[in-house]
């Protein structure tokens, strides 16, 4: 969430040890789709960057403003220009209510990032996040579960965001 302090800090929805939605825990889906309706709604984005369930989340959100009637609460007032995607160590959601959401734009650039020996978020949930996304590039680092930021990964990130931006003429 946005300039949240470190205290607010909190979870998308509550996973379980297999990165699925804690059935046993509360259902925060309600309220994360109105504080995304509410930050839409005041704020303007070019592009998303996603980090494990920040990268579920991100592809939900972009697949949200594809297609909005998919989530009937889901209501930004301001119109959003996203023109890339960043998705390090992402995964598809399968809650049920996630299911139905996702349709990435054909045309939107997306980037993953991928370590074959994250701890946290196995490789091939990764690639079937990249396989929902049809301009994609997928880009192996040796980081961890991470942003990648060693050696070119900041050019690499910038070129992208450069050429995505270029792309739609912004």
């Amino acid at each position: 969430m946005r300039n949240a302090p470190h205290s607010s800090s909190r979870p998308w929805w509550i996973l379980d040890s297999y990165l699925e939605h804690d059935m046993k825990a509360s259902d925060r889906w309600d309220d994360v789709v109105k504080w995304w309706s509410d930050e839409l709604s005041q704020n303007q984005y070019d592009g998303i960057i996603g980090l494990s369930q920040g990268s579920a989340m991100t592809a939900l959100l972009i697949s949200m403003l594809n297609h909005p009637e998919r989530v009937p609460s889901f209501h930004p007032q301001k119109t959003q220009p996203i023109k890339f995607a960043i998705l390090c160590s992402g995964f598809i959601s399968n809650y049920e209510p996630h299911k139905q959401i996702y349709g990435i734009p054909e045309s939107l650039p997306t980037l993953h990032t991928v370590d074959m020996n994250d701890y946290v978020v196995p490789a091939q949930r990764t690639f079937d996040l990249q396989k929902l996304c049809n301009n994609s590039r997928m880009v192996r680092h040796n980081e961890g579960h991470s942003i990648p930021i060693r050696s070119d990964w900041p050019d690499l990130m910038k070129d992208f965001i450069v050429e995505a931006c270029q792309l739609t003429g912004q």
